[in-house]
Parts: structure tokens; C-alpha cells; sequence
């Protein structure tokens, strides 16, 4: 199964990493990463535990942390990440449309936060997003390898 996963990802590299760039669902870290962390946990655990299958991954890992498949910690930390990316991603929809790369997010993002919030808030929210990228990508390794 992790080989499978592994040479989805690889694939899923050439094909979206050099025309979407770094976008808030192929990026390493981002939404696909997520999602391959709770197919994998569920196509592993659901012959022991049926209540893996869920129909959305912030269920499956809380499902996960309370069946202790993977840490408490690291299943409130990927659910938390899940819905992040989530609300990024609606927000970038709103705002820049097709073209979510970070270098565009970006300048849409600070636009947008321009009209209603510090720019020294968005500076913290490009922390957030590289803080939640790295924790995706270390749980990903942890949980299906590298």
C-alpha cells in the first residue's frame, strides 16, 4: 500500500508541481498530502476497525487519534491542518480564482487582507501556511514514509 501511495505522489509531482506550482492542494504538505494520510489509514485499518471509513479526513483522523491508530496529538494536528487548507483554499477561490499558486495567493491574500486586517497579520498567516505545510509533509513521512 505505502509503495502504491508513494508512486501516486511521485506522479502527481511530474504532472501538477511545474504547471500549478506550489498550489494549496498539490503542494507537499498541502490537501492531496492530507487526503493520501486518511485513505492510507483507512484502507490499512479498516478490515480491524470499520469506523475508519469516513466520508471526509478530518473524521478519519479523529477517528484515528480516538482509536489509537496514530497519536492523539498527530490526529488533532492533521485534522486542525485538513481544515486550514480547507478555508485557504475557499478564501483563494474567492479571491484568485483558478490561479492558486503561493505566488499569486500571495498577492491576492495580502490584497484582500489589506481591506480588513494588519499586514503584519499576514506576514503570521505565511508562517501559518508554511508551519502547516511542514507539519503535513513530517506526519506524511511518519505515517506512509518517504
Amino acid at each position: 500500500i505505502k509503495d502504491d501511495i508513494l508512486d501516486m505522489r511521485r506522479r502527481i509531482d511530474e504532472e501538477f508541481l511545474d504547471s500549478q506550482g506550489a498550489s494549496i492542494k498539490y503542494r507537499h504538505g498541502g490537501l492531496m498530502d492530507l487526503e493520501m494520510i486518511a485513505q492510507y489509514l483507512q484502507i490499512r485499518h479498516a478490515a480491524e476497525h470499520p469506523d475508519i471509513l469516513r466520508r471526509d479526513s478530518i473524521s478519519v483522523f479523529e477517528k484515528a487519534g480516538e482509536l489509537g491508530l496514530v497519536d492523539k496529538t498527530a490526529a488533532a494536528e492533521l485534522a486542525e491542518a485538513a481544515v486550514f487548507w480547507r478555508n485557504l483554499q475557499g478564501m483563494l477561490i474567492l479571491t484568485a480564482g483558478d490561479n492558486q499558486s503561493d505566488d499569486n495567493a500571495a498577492s491576492q491574500l495580502k490584497r484582500s487582507f489589506g481591506r480588513n486586517y494588519s499586514s503584519l497579520m499576514f506576514e503570521t498567516f505565511a508562517d501559518d501556511i508554511q508551519r502547516t505545510a511542514e507539519l503535513v509533509k513530517d506526519r506524511y513521512a511518519r505515517i506512509i514514509g518517504t
